[in-house]
This record gives C-alpha cells, sequence and structure tokens, in this order.
C-alpha cells in the first residue's frame, strides 16, 4: 500500500486550484504533502492522512526526520503549528494481516515523545472501512448483508441504469441532489465551488469521476469518487429520500465497487467510519452502520495531531475552539 490519496501528487494539484500553497517531499523513508492553512485564529501547516512513512526498520526516526521537515517549512512560512495524520504505507495491509512482520508499526507514544499532542477533533476520519474488491462481482456483492443484497436485485428487476462520467458538467446534477437532502440540515461540508474545482482537476486524467443511479431518466443517487492505481474512495454523494424503497444509495455503492474491479483495483475505501466503540451520538454513527452492511475491514489510524510552534498563539487557538467550537 502506497500513499494515501490525500497525499497524492494529483492531490496537491487540486489544492493548488483551490488556492493553497503546498509543500511535498519523498524520500526511502517517508513523503509527505503539506498545506498551508490560513485559520481565523491560527495559520497551520496540515498534511491530510500523512506523512507517510516507509521505514520498516526505524519508523520512530523516519516520522522525527519527517516532523523535523515540517517544522523547517512552518517556521519559514511563519506559520503558529504543524498539524498531522500520519500513516504507516503499510496501514491497509495491516488491517487484513495484522501478523505480517513486513509492516511499519506507529505509535501514539513517537508523537507525544516528539512534543505532538492530540488534536481537539480529527480533521480527517482515524477509522475507515476498506473492501477487498479483487474478486469477481458475485463475491464483491456475496460480502454485503443480505438485505442489501436483495436491495441489488429488485434493482435489477426494476430496471435502475448505472452509469460513469467524467463530464465536469455533471458536478452539477450530484449537487442538485445533495442540496435537496441536506436542505435544512446545515451539514453541506463545501462549496459548489470545490466540488467544480476537484472535477475540473481530476476528472481529465479519470483521478475522480461521478457514478449515477437513474430510474424513468430520474436520477436517484449520485457519488463523487476519487482513484489512484490501487484503490477508489467514495467521497461525496447523497441518494433521494423518495426512493428510499429501492435504497439507490446502496445499490450504487454495489455499482462502484464493480466499477473499480473492472478498473484493475485492489480495494474500494469507504472513506471514514466512527471509531471502534463510539457511542450512538457519535456524528458518524448512522452512515456506520450503513457502511458497514455491504462488508469491509476496519483500517485504524492514529487520527489527527498537533505541534505547537508559537506556544502562546496555539494556546489561544485551542482556548477558543473549547469555548465557541469549530
Amino acid at each position: 500500500m502506497a500513499r494515501h490519496f490525500l497525499q497524492s501528487s494529483e492531490w496537491a494539484m487540486v489544492q493548488k486550484a483551490l488556492g493553497n500553497r503546498v509543500f511535498q517531499k519523498t524520500t526511502d523513508a517517508y513523503s509527505y504533502l503539506a498545506i498551508v492553512q490560513n485559520g481565523r485564529a491560527a495559520k497551520r501547516l496540515y498534511t491530510p492522512y500523512g506523512p507517510t512513512i516507509y521505514d520498516v526498520n526505524n519508523p520512530k526516526r523516519a516520522l522525527e526526520q519527517a516532523t523535523n521537515d515540517l517544522k523547517t517549512l512552518a517556521t519559514a512560512n511563519h506559520l503558529d503549528f504543524i498539524r498531522l495524520e500520519p500513516r504507516s504505507s503499510y496501514e491497509i495491509e495491516n488491517a487484513f494481516s495484522p501478523n505480517n512482520p513486513q509492516t511499519v508499526q506507529l505509535s501514539e507514544k513517537m508523537l507525544t515523545d516528539l512534543g505532538f499532542m492530540r488534536a481537539s477533533h480529527d480533521a480527517q476520519p482515524s477509522d475507515t472501512l476498506v473492501k477487498d474488491i479483487s474478486s469477481p462481482f458475485d463475491s464483491i456483492l456475496g460480502a454485503a448483508t443480505k438485505y442489501k443484497r436483495k436491495y441489488w436485485r429488485q434493482n435489477q428487476r426494476a430496471g435502475v441504469q448505472f452509469s460513469v462520467s467524467y463530464d465536469v458538467e455533471d458536478v452539477q446534477k450530484m449537487l442538485r441532489i445533495m442540496k435537496t437532502v441536506y436542505e435544512g440540515k446545515n451539514i453541506m461540508p463545501f462549496p459548489d465551488d470545490y466540488y467544480v474545482t476537484i472535477a475540473k482537476t481530476l476528472f481529465p486524467t479519470q483521478n475522480a469521476g461521478l457514478t449515477f443511479a437513474e430510474l424513468d431518466n430520474k436520477i436517484m443517487a449520485s457519488y463523487m469518487f476519487y482513484k489512484d492505481e490501487t484503490t477508489m474512495y467514495n467521497v461525496h454523494g447523497a441518494g433521494l429520500d423518495e426512493f428510499r424503497k429501492l435504497s439507490p444509495s446502496s445499490t450504487l455503492l454495489f455499482y462502484e465497487q464493480g466499477l473499480a474491479h473492472d478498473l484493475g483495483l485492489k480495494w474500494f475505501d469507504y472513506f471514514g467510519i466512527a471509531p471502534e466503540n463510539a457511542p450512538e451520538t457519535h456524528p458518524y454513527a448512522g452512515f456506520t452502520s450503513f457502511k458497514q452492511q455491504f462488508g469491509g475491514t476496519r483500517v485504524h489510524t492514529l487520527g489527527t495531531w498537533e505541534l505547537p510552534l508559537k506556544h502562546i498563539k496555539y494556546r489561544i487557538y485551542r482556548t477558543l475552539l473549547e469555548r465557541f467550537g469549530g
């Protein structure tokens, strides 16, 4: 397993298109994509799902070297703190084969020894669900619960049509569904331009795309996915409530997994679930239950950590977070 998509050169292109400054470095021991983020209370250097640690023999040293690089960059750019989410380059393999000796093992102690502290909340989910989609579609379908498989058969009988698109204009179709579903819930995660920029940057190379479920020329559900050389990531989208009896949000996931298999990929990443033993009140609880019905293996990472560089500024920042949230 290589780096996460959010650590890829393709994601760096997206960040630049969004107007953000980025820094990248790759060595035999580690790599990172770091993004300058100018918050209201503080400025930070953020490595989403990174740095990636490759050094099997001495991962602690590799993490320290990466941290020193990031400190130098952050200091030179007058930033207040570093935020990172370190991952092993074997993160998925560790989850599927925990006794594999050729893996990189990271720990919270490595981070605290370097002066990091836990962020007030995870910027990216610390846990996700990953499904092996290298087997034929019958096996992909068979890994799901019988209720999800029933929806797939119902959709087949009803004549639901599934498709993939790399047309930037089609982003508006997904956004209309998302706005219909999320209207009044105040949970639309990003402005429209964010999704359009991703599409303009990644659709031409097919490192991202859209999937649709339609019945009688009516779009019932749509997702946006990212894709690298091994993995498809299901990241955005929604399904219309009026078609809940057909559960197009479910069957479109099956279609995406079959598409990923046909493209020669190994893994399907659902891009986030609640941590193990999280309470029912956790914001990810609902869609965690939904995703787990399709089958997959939990992949756990260390979550989001921060290293203050300007300590007074950072304390003010954390105080404001505790007082006002965010």
